[in-house]
Formats: C-alpha cells, sequence, structure tokens
C-alpha cells in the first residue's frame, strides 16, 4: 500500500497518491497488516538471509507473503526475483 501511494504520488502529485492510499486502506477486498514487534523481528531474520538484496520494506512484504501463503506479487521492483518462493508479475 506506501508503495502504491509513493509511485503515484511521485508520478502524479501528492493528492493522487493519498487517493491510492485512501482507497486501498478502505477497501473491503484488501487486508491491511500493520507492523508490530514479532513481524519485525522475523522480517529482520529474511532481511538478513538476503544480504541486503532486499530493503527492510521488501523483506517484511516477503514475510507478509510467507505467514498468508501468497505466492505472487505485483511489483515493479526487481529485487524479488531473487527471492525462493515468489513469483514477481510485471
Amino acid at each position: 500500500m506506501s508503495e502504491s501511494a509513493t509511485g503515484v504520488g511521485s508520478r502524479l502529485g501528492s493528492k493522487e497518491g493519498r487517493e491510492v492510499f485512501d482507497n486501498l486502506f478502505h477497501s473491503p477486498s484488501v487486508r491491511v497488516i500493520f507492523l508490530n514487534s514479532r513481524l519485525a523481528q522475523r522480517s529482520a531474520v529474511t532481511y538478513a538471509r538476503y544480504g541486503g538484496k532486499l530493503s527492510f520494506a521488501d523483506a517484511v512484504s516477503v514475510r507478509i507473503m510467507q505467514d498468508n501463503k501468497v505466492r505472487v506479487i505485483a511489483s515493479s521492483d526487481s529485487d524479488f526475483d531473487g527471492v525462493e518462493g515468489v513469483t514477481r508479475l510485471r
């Protein structure tokens, strides 16, 4: 959600980025997962496993995907290409 809002905001402006955020945040078909201490600790393990190839934010996304048995991510970020068990849609 944050990456989508940031991407749209950087291209089209903050008003449009905020609109993307609001639409995703309030959508009944989107499940928002907040970072808590447990998720942060487990994401740190994922971050270390990939030796800096993933940003910490990407490591959090991967950990959430693993926890929820999600194997496909729609992303323009090629860093996901080297993650075991993850297929990136471009």
